[in-house]
């Protein structure tokens, strides 16, 4: 698995989170009370365990504080990084800031820090390896700032714990994939994916629902970028992505998946 096929793989792990029952908004708490949500999740590509992720989700009042530690063992190193990011619930929920950093081994690759405001986000990036995951003797620094796209900004852990707020019935709303960070390395903190729909189907017989993140293409045509399959009690029973599949701890291994075909959206 090479590293940046890593770090979409890893930006995913932030999907498995969680969705009220029924896929249903969670109710309302009482006002300024904090609830907070642990997971844990194996992660697979091709039917075979390749990594693991532990996920917590704090909220106080009107700010959702969504915590991520992940891992995976590449070339016998582990690669891992840890990440946070909150956001202002809403409606629309919208992204205030974050912070990221990543690993490999004992060797810190890279953290900075994001600051979102009107329109745009600032971006400031430490680096201690070079793009050969070599320690620098002197840390690299940039800050850049970076362009919103319109619409609901969404990381997959966001896309988990919000769909069912922004879309409690079945349809449709305009959103941004944010991968976050974009790369190990530095000085790739965060990148923006525009012009995607997120979707909420009618439940099957079975009960269950998907809400999917859908890349919109020329021509009409579309690509999920992450579908996440709940159960009629509204539990996650498992979150697809073009080469990667998230269960719950301790469930069996999925099938391995057939290749990801771009299609007219659904």
């Amino acid at each position: 698995m090479d590293r940046r096929r890593l770090v979409v793989f890893a930006a995913a792990c932030t999907a498995a989170f969680w969705v009220s029952p029924a896929g249903r908004a969670p109710a309302e708490s009482a006002p300024g009370a904090i609830e907070t949500q642990e997971s844990a999740w194996d992660v697979f590509a091709e039917g075979r365990k390749v990594g693991r992720a532990r996920f917590k989700i704090m909220t106080v009042r009107d700010l959702a504080i969504i915590d991520q530690e992940f891992s995976a063992s590449i070339k016998g190193k582990e690669t891992a990084f840890d990440s946070q990011v909150t956001y202002r619930v809403g409606p629309p929920p919208r992204p205030e800031r974050a912070r990221v950093s990543t690993r490999l081994g004992q060797l810190k690759l890279m953290e900075g820090t994001l600051a979102f405001g009107a329109g745009g986000v600032k971006a400031d990036v430490s680096g201690y390896a070079d793009k050969e995951q070599k320690p620098l003797v002197t840390a690299l620094q940039a800050s850049k700032d970076v362009p919103v796209p319109q619409g609901v900004v969404l990381t997959y852990a966001a896309l988990m714990f919000f769909a069912p707020r922004v879309l409690p019935e079945p349809g449709r709303a305009k959103a941004a994939y944010m991968e976050f960070p974009a790369d190990l390395n530095f000085p790739d903190i965060v990148f923006f994916n525009p012009d995607c729909v997120l979707s909420r189907s009618e439940p099957g017989p079975d009960g269950r629902t998907e809400f999917a993140l859908r890349r919109m293409l020329a021509g009409g045509n579309a690509i999920d970028l992450a579908v996440m399959t709940v159960d009629k009690a509204g539990k996650v029973q498992e979150v697809r992505l073009r080469r990667f599949t998230f269960r719950p701890e301790g469930a069996p291994p999925p099938a391995a998946p057939a290749p990801a075909k771009a299609g007219p959206p659904k």
